[in-house]
Parts: C-alpha cells; structure tokens; sequence
C-alpha cells in the first residue's frame, strides 16, 4: 500500500513506464473540481508511469464527455459508446 500526490507520485516508487494499465474511478473527478493545473499534473504523470501501449480506465461523473476528451486529446481513446464518460 502507498500513500502519495497523484500530481507528483515518488520516482523512487512509481518508475518511468511501470504500469500497463491504471484504473481511475472518482480521482479524475475531485482533481477537476481542484482546477486544471492539478488535472494537468495528473495527466502527465499518468504519461509518464505507463508503459508504451499502456491504458487508463477512466470513470468520470463530474467532468462532462468533452472535457475529458480535450483533457486527453494527445492520447488513443476508445469510448464505450455510452453517452457518459
């Protein structure tokens, strides 16, 4: 178990590209509600934790379909076909 900043996790503990999937069901919501420089932060340490290829599952209930596009815009997405995100 480990405690850490999801803006800022510990290289010691989470490598560069030591994860082949990263599931987020509520955590993407409350950094959206801190603002974008924390929902930024996240997204690039999601980036830099994963494993080429590597996938994020990501449930959102606060931030709408589109915004969580733009937020990962740069990345592959594949949409479940429901209209929440």
């Amino acid at each position: 178990w480990h405690g850490a900043d999801l803006r800022a996790l510990p290289e010691e503990t989470f490598r560069e590209k030591s994860f082949d999937v990263v599931v987020d069901k509520g955590t993407m919501d409350a950094l959206f509600c801190a603002g974008p420089s924390s929902v930024q932060r996240f997204t690039a340490e999601l980036r830099r934790v994963l494993r080429p290829g590597g996938m994020v599952l990501l449930m959102s209930g606060v931030a709408t379909g589109e915004e969580i596009l733009e937020i990962f815009r740069n990345w592959t997405t594949v949409l479940d076909g429901s209209p929440y995100i």
